[in-house]
């Protein structure tokens, strides 16, 4: 399913479409197919649990009701493949991106306690997005390479033609996911629901007192709820596919049982826990250590983030009790940690719980709201009001970003990013 959405640089985006379709072409064990790739304990498949027994249930009917997924997930395994082909040989220069994040504006009506972009105040912004015309345009150049498309932000729905455009990204025939918390869901469900996104991530942080507190609003629960009602209201076929996205932090932790309770009332498809994306001073530090003199970064324009107070031996056997038993519905977790790295993740964010190159660099970017392409934090290499798309993937700075990570392995603060986690 869906990070992950992309999988980006904050909460609401680490789940991914095709974690079911691992399901389907891993043998139906998609927890297992997270731990071979991050060297996980893993038990035989015979111990099949109950989360992977409703994950394939719900790979079979998406896979039922969007084939094109299969051959979509397939394509990206063929392309994971020959990464290492292409890291080597091609001195920087990639194949077209399999997953683009376009950020329609980065303005949010909520104060999330985990948000960076409350962090770094970007959430309080006046206008700062592109005309319709201009993302129609964009969507335009990039749809031939068939990427997986992100809506996120911000808050996506604050962006005034969000369903528009969302709708042109469906004329392409392009998978859509649109990432919310839910809050303008009931006032933009009807424009929405005209040509609606594949998926629909709902970001929930808890039982109502938990998630109003966390996000710093009170009836924040209640108006995603009837937002979330809305749309199964005017649902004419599959489409969407609600998935509730929850961040494990210190305030949310100790209420991830009630979330199925929760997860059930939205009439989620699918549940996915998140953990944690810390961004901290010394991940900063260390990274403008090695790398400050040709891409620095400042703690304060990116957003620091950071939680405590989790227990992660309780959370451990929390997570276990959830895809031991049965809920009616898909659990998935991202990323998948034994009780080790659990402890190491969370007590120690600076260190690598897997090492790897990253592969975002190679298959993914943002398009910020100002039409600026970011394929990390404050990277920019380019603008697509000024040159095509196609000419900023493999310009001299996207190069460059490359190579770096291909020399020298991830950046310090790649340690707990969802990009740096995402193998699908």
């Amino acid at each position: 399913m869906l990070a992950g959405g992309r999988l980006l640089h904050f909460p609401s985006d680490g789940l991914s479409f095709a974690q079911l379709a691992a399901a389907l072409t891993d043998g139906g064990c998609a927890n297992a197919a997270w731990q071979r790739a991050y060297g996980c304990g893993y038990n035989a498949p015979n111990a099949m649990n109950s989360s992977t027994r409703h994950t394939l249930r719900a790979g079979l009917k998406v896979a039922a009701e969007h084939p094109s997924l299969i051959l979509w997930y397939l394509q990206n395994r063929l392309r994971n493949g020959v990464l290492p082909l292409e890291r080597r040989l091609a001195d920087g220069r990639s194949l077209p991106p399999r997953y683009i994040t376009l950020k329609p504006t980065l303005r949010c009506n909520l104060r999330c306690e985990f948000c960076r972009f409350v962090a770094n105040g970007d959430v309080f912004g006046k206008k700062d997005w592109l005309e319709i015309g201009d993302w129609k345009r964009i969507v335009d150049e990039i749809a031939p390479y068939g990427p997986y498309i992100c809506l996120t932000g911000g808050e996506p729905t604050l962006y005034p033609q969000i369903a528009e455009l969302v709708a042109h990204i469906r004329r392409h025939r392009l998978l859509c996911v649109l990432t919310t918390n839910g809050t303008l869901l009931e006032q933009r469900a009807e424009a929405l629901m005209q040509a609606p996104p594949d998926v629909l991530i709902l970001s929930l942080d808890g039982p109502r007192e938990v998630h109003d507190a966390v996000r710093k609003a009170e009836g924040t629960y209640d108006r995603a709820l009837r937002g979330a009602r809305k749309v199964a209201a005017l649902r004419k076929g599959s489409a969407p596919h609600l998935v509730v996205n929850a961040a494990i932090t210190g305030h949310t932790w100790e209420t991830a049982l009630q979330l199925v309770d929760a997860a059930r009332e939205f009439g989620a498809f699918a549940l996915n826990f998140q953990h944690f994306w810390f961004l901290t001073q010394p991940m900063v530090t260390a990274h403008n250590a090695r790398w400050g003199d040709c891409f620095p970064l400042n703690y304060e324009s990116i957003g620091g983030t950071a939680t405590e107070g989790i227990d992660t031996d309780r959370l451990y056997e929390t997570i276990q009790r959830l895809k031991q038993e049965d809920f009616g519905l898909p659990i998935l977790f991202y990323p998948e940690l034994d009780r080790e790295q659990m402890r190491l993740y969370y007590g120690a964010p600076e260190a690598f719980t897997h090492h790897a190159t990253p592969t975002c660099a190679w298959t993914a970017t943002d398009i910020l709201p100002n039409g600026d392409v970011s394929p990390c934090f404050d990277l920019v290499c380019g603008n697509v009001r000024d040159q095509p798309f196609r000419d900023i993937w493999n310009s001299d700075s996207f190069r460059a970003h490359r190579n770096r990570l291909a020399s020298a392995g991830p950046y310090p603060v790649c340690a707990r990013c969802c990009a740096y986690f995402r193998r699908d």
